[in-house]
C-alpha cells in the first residue's frame, strides 16, 4: 500500500513537472526565444541565463506564476482567456511600456491586447478577497476559528497569528509606500484658480505644475500611497489599505489613524507594531525605541517590510509614472500583493529571529 502510495506521488510529481515546461515554453515563445535555456538547471527546470530572461519579461519565477494561473484558470476559460493571455498581463506589469509596443511584441492589436490583459488582472485581483478593512477585521475575528489559518495565500487579518504565540504584543510591522503616477486632469483643467500651485523641475531645467493633491515628494511629483503591513512571525502580508492621493495624506499617521483603519485595528486586538520614525503613536514601536537587543530585532523586522516592498516593485508599472486609471492601478495592485505573497512559499522572507 505505501508503494502504490509512492508511485503516486511519483506520477504526480512527472506531471507538474510537465505542466511547468509547457508554461515555460510557452512564455519563451511570445518573447521570441525558440530554445528553453535550461543547460545546468538552477531554479523551475530554466538555466541562470534563462532565469534572468525570464524575470525579465514577467517578473517572477515561473513556478509562482503557474501556481496562479492554475488559480484563475477555470474562471479565465469561462472569458475565453488562454494561457498566453496570462502572459500578456505579467508582460505589461513587467515592462509597462506603450501598448502599441506591448502588442507588436504579442503579435495582436493595441485594443485586443488592453481588453485581455486587464481581465486577467481584474482575475488575479478576485483572488485576494481578504483586502482588510474594519468590518472585514471584526468579520474574520468573529467567524474564524482562533487555531486555523486557512487561505494563507490571501491577505486576511488574521494571518499575523501564524507561527507564534497568540498572546504576542507585536505581530506586524506597517509601512506606507509611494507610488509614481501621471497627474490626473492633464496640465490644469480640473484645478481651480485659488488652489497651491506647486512647481517640479524637469530633467530639461523646465518647471512643471503639480496638483499639491498628489503630489509627493519622494519623487517629486504626483503619487499614490499605499499602507502595507506584514506578519513578523510568517511571511505573510496581513493588512493593506489604498490608494491615496499622496499630498492629500501626506503624513502616513493620517491613513494609520483613520476610521476603520489599522490603529482601529490594532486596538481593538490589544496589539502594537512596528514601524519607522513617522510613525509617533502609542501603538507603534519606532527605530531607536528599546534595548540593544529589541532594537536589533526591529531592524531585521523592518528589512521584511522593505523586502515586500521591494517584491511589489518587482513590476515596472510601479517605478515609472502610472499612466492608467486609478481603478487599474488598484487591480494592478493587488495582482502584485497575491502574487507576492505566493512567491514567499518558494524563496522565504529573511528569518525574523537571527539564527545562532
Amino acid at each position: 500500500m505505501g508503494r502504490g502510495r509512492e508511485e503516486n506521488i511519483g506520477k504526480a510529481s512527472t506531471k507538474t513537472e510537465n505542466i511547468m515546461e509547457d508554461l515555460i515554453k510557452e512564455g519563451f515563445k511570445l518573447i521570441g526565444v525558440a530554445n528553453v535555456p535550461n543547460h545546468n538547471s538552477f531554479m523551475d527546470t530554466l538555466s541562470k541565463h534563462g532565469l534572468r530572461r525570464w524575470r525579465a519579461a514577467y517578473g517572477h519565477r515561473p513556478a509562482v506564476l503557474d501556481e496562479a494561473w492554475r488559480q484563475i484558470k477555470s474562471e479565465a476559460r469561462k472569458r475565453n482567456m488562454q494561457l498566453k493571455h496570462f502572459f500578456w498581463a505579467m508582460h505589461f506589469m513587467k515592462t509597462y511600456q506603450s501598448e502599441d509596443n506591448l502588442s507588436n511584441t504579442m503579435n495582436t492589436t493595441p485594443k485586443t491586447f488592453r481588453e485581455k490583459a486587464k481581465t486577467i488582472i481584474k482575475l488575479l485581483k478576485r483572488e485576494m478577497p481578504g483586502v482588510v478593512s474594519q468590518p472585514f477585521f471584526i468579520l474574520t475575528s468573529i467567524l474564524a476559528p482562533s487555531n486555523v489559518h486557512s487561505n494563507l495565500k490571501q491577505i486576511l487579518w488574521r494571518n499575523r497569528n501564524a507561527e507564534c504565540d497568540r498572546r504576542e504584543i507585536f505581530k506586524i510591522s506597517v509601512d506606507c509606500v509611494d507610488f509614481p503616477m501621471e497627474e490626473p486632469g492633464g496640465k490644469s483643467k480640473s484645478r481651480k484658480k485659488e488652489t497651491p500651485i506647486i512647481f517640479k523641475r524637469l530633467k530639461n531645467g523646465k518647471l512643471s505644475l503639480v496638483d499639491p493633491k498628489w503630489y509627493s515628494k519622494k519623487f517629486n511629483g504626483a503619487g499614490l500611497k499605499w499602507e502595507i503591513g506584514v506578519a513578523l512571525f510568517s511571511d505573510h502580508i496581513v493588512w493593506v489599505r489604498g490608494p491615496y492621493p499622496c499630498g492629500e495624506y501626506g503624513h502616513d499617521l493620517i491613513i494609520f489613524r483613520e476610521t476603520g483603519g489599522l490603529k482601529e485595528a490594532l486596538v481593538d486586538a490589544r496589539e502594537m507594531a512596528i514601524g519607522d520614525g513617522t510613525y509617533k503613536d502609542f501603538t507603534i514601536s519606532q527605530k531607536g525605541d528599546g534595548n540593544y537587543e529589541w532594537r536589533h530585532a526591529k531592524n531585521r523586522f523592518r528589512a521584511r517590510q522593505e523586502s515586500v516592498n521591494g517584491r511589489i516593485k518587482i513590476f515596472n508599472c510601479f517605478n515609472v509614472r502610472w499612466r492608467h486609471s486609478h481603478e487599474l492601478h488598484k487591480s494592478a495592485m493587488h495582482a502584485a500583493l497575491y502574487l507576492t505573497q505566493v512567491s514567499m512559499d518558494y524563496d522565504s522572507l529573511m528569518a525574523p529571529v537571527e539564527k545562532v
